[in-house]
């Protein structure tokens, strides 16, 4: 494999896909097959899934993986199918009925390759996700084809952009496949538009909310039907970019019980207003000692405010807090060097539990060829710890020229380096020229 450079099977033949369809009682997304004829599976798609399984062992999740399958979800709101539909912009924000319906077409390690087949669109192409407990939602894309070259590129190391929105929203289905009861879902038309006006009482008045949306649910795992209908209304703002809202939801944020129901959903909106009177409340929260309201604020404050999001990200890197991974995630998706020095600071600081050094080299990959320079003196380093570090981490360098430091530590006294660094060669294929 590593000599040949192909991460691929046999390909599968029209007999294999048929019998797949007749088990599963459903067509096979025409992307999908064709991917199966090339090759009947994949090995190591990322870091993440190790294997795209052939087409003789797909088999719905609730069968697969019934852990994942059963896992208690609710949604805060349901965005309309024009946003939610929407696969252009970057989104995680997924329809949990849809996920034990699903088509698991991956082993499970840390994540997994699904298939719904509750949403397909005119050319027969079934929504793709990348689905993982470590994820707020699922990465989303209009095929398998799109999610495979969304991968291809985040591998190589470019930017990929999906391509814009469809003219028509897909179909999507109520009912498991082959189900009698299976049905397209109807689209209703919108209801009564609320005005700005009543949006913003009913932010102080929930039971003018829940006449706003009288349908909004929480469900056994849920919030409240109050607290569902004072979602949708926050949403709504966002939406509708209302600066007239900022300082009310300001005030909502001021109030401990309003933060423990409420708090993300009122940051994600002062994000989508994004005004500059907002900048100062998210800028404000991302010292909540609350860590998963802080990396709300910092998400926010990406929108809003990058460059005043680089400087709360690099502060909070060099403090070594609860918020040091977050903040490193953030400045890598900024493609802010600036963190490197901190990273390696920690990395050769002895009193760094090992857990945490263990991690430091995975951070530092992130960070693209900047970050690949970094591992690459550290596998230099005449400390057996850094060493490991930097093997650790150039397992997750994508599209840089690791084979010349990966067969160095190849050779490296320590076995487990060496072990390590086996094992990204195989990944990594054979030698390329590096453009």
């Amino acid at each position: 494999m590593r000599d040949s450079g192909w991460l691929g099977f046999s390909p599968a033949t029209d007999a294999d896909i048929a019998k797949a369809q007749k088990r599963l009682k459903v067509d096979l997304p025409p992307s999908y097959q064709s991917f199966q004829r090339v090759t009947n599976g994949w090995r190591t798609l990322n870091e993440f899934v190790k294997q795209l399984l052939p087409v003789s062992e797909i088999n719905w999740v609730r069968k697969l993986t019934p852990e994942i399958a059963s896992v208690p979800t609710f949604e805060r709101f349901e965005s309309p199918d024009d946003e939610y539909f929407n696969y252009s912009e970057p989104s995680i924000d997924y329809r949990a009925k849809h996920l034990k319906e699903a088509l698991q077409i991956s082993d499970f390690h840390d994540a997994l390759v699904l298939l719904n087949p509750q949403v397909i669109n005119a050319t027969g192409e079934w929504e793709a996700w990348f689905f993982a407990n470590w994820i707020p939602g699922a990465q989303r894309y209009r095929s398998f084809g799109e999610l495979m070259q969304a991968q291809f590129h985040q591998y190589v190391g470019d930017e990929w952009s999906p391509p814009k929105g469809d003219a028509d929203l897909p179909t999507e289905y109520i009912g498991s496949p082959g189900s009698a009861k299976r049905r397209a879902k109807v689209r209703k038309p919108p209801g009564p538009i609320a005005t700005l006006e009543q949006l913003l009482a009913a932010l102080e008045d929930s039971n003018l909310a829940r006449k706003l949306y009288p349908k909004a649910k929480g469900g056994a795992y849920g919030p409240s039907p109050e607290i569902a209908a004072l979602q949708k209304v926050i949403a709504e703002l966002g939406r509708r970019r209302a600066t007239e809202a900022i300082e009310p939801m300001r005030r909502m944020l001021d109030l401990e019980g309003v933060r423990e129901f409420l708090g993300n959903d009122l940051l994600h909106a002062l994000a989508r207003i994004n005004a500059p009177a907002a900048v100062p409340i998210l800028d404000r929260f991302i010292d909540n000692h609350e860590v998963n309201l802080a990396g709300s604020a910092l998400d926010a404050l990406m929108i809003a405010d990058p460059d005043k999001a680089r400087e709360s990200a690099l502060r909070l890197l060099a403090e070594r807090g609860t918020m040091f991974s977050t903040a490193s995630d953030h400045l890598a998706q900024l493609e802010d060097g600036r963190a490197i020095p901190i990273l390696l600071d920690v990395a050769r600081d002895p009193s760094t539990p090992e857990y945490d050094r263990k991690g430091i080299g995975q951070m530092i990959a992130a960070f693209g060829r900047e970050g690949f320079d970094a591992l690459a003196e550290l596998a230099r380093s005449p400390e057996r710890s850094l060493r490991q570090i930097a093997a650790l981490g150039l397992m997750y360098c994508r599209g840089q020229p690791v084979h010349e430091t990966l067969e160095t530590l190849a050779g490296d006294p320590d076995a487990q380096i060496r072990q390590l660094a086996e094992i990204t060669l195989q990944v990594a294929g054979p030698r390329k020229p590096f453009r």
